[in-house]
């Protein structure tokens, strides 16, 4: 999202991962949303007159891992044979088969989403909680307790 505000006519894929859904949140119409309509100049006017600075700049701020002790959350997985203070962005945000197929073991349980799957599925070293909110509705969370087995919640 942060890079479609930037500069949307470079980062217009994003509109097929949920960009759409959440620009018309914030008060855009569909017809708004197509490619040439994006490529025009007043679109980045429109851009920045409907989501409010506050929002960006929250989401500016946010870290791309955050990591405990034995645990750490990204949004899609990490690279296994890299060391998690040498994760590259790119791969924390996009990864998936390295990941999702990796039989390795993994320094840390890694609670991840990006790939859907039908239910919160947790294994040895993994938790993907993204259960197709985007397509279905359904959302998903975990709680992790010390000492008490993983929670799961789904709406």
């Amino acid at each position: 999202m942060l890079a479609f505000v930037k500069q949307p006519k470079n980062n217009a894929q994003w509109l097929q991962f949920g960009g759409k859904e959440t620009l018309m949140s914030y008060g855009f119409e569909t017809s708004e949303l197509k490619l040439d309509n994006i490529k025009r100049r007043n679109f980045l006017y429109r851009l920045n007159s409907l989501i409010p600075k506050e929002h960006i700049r929250f989401l500016s701020e946010l870290p791309i891992m955050i990591r405990f002790p034995n645990i750490v959350f990204v949004h899609a997985g990490i690279r296994p044979e890299i060391p998690l203070d040498e994760q590259l962005d790119n791969d924390l945000i996009w990864i998936r088969d390295d990941f999702i197929n990796n039989t390795k073991a993994l320094e840390v349980l890694v609670v991840h989403g990006h790939t859907p799957v039908k239910e919160v599925d947790i294994s040895q070293k993994r938790v993907n909680v993204d259960v197709g909110a985007y397509a279905n509705g359904k959302l998903s969370a975990v709680k992790f307790v010390k000492g008490k087995p993983v929670k799961i919640i789904t709406s």
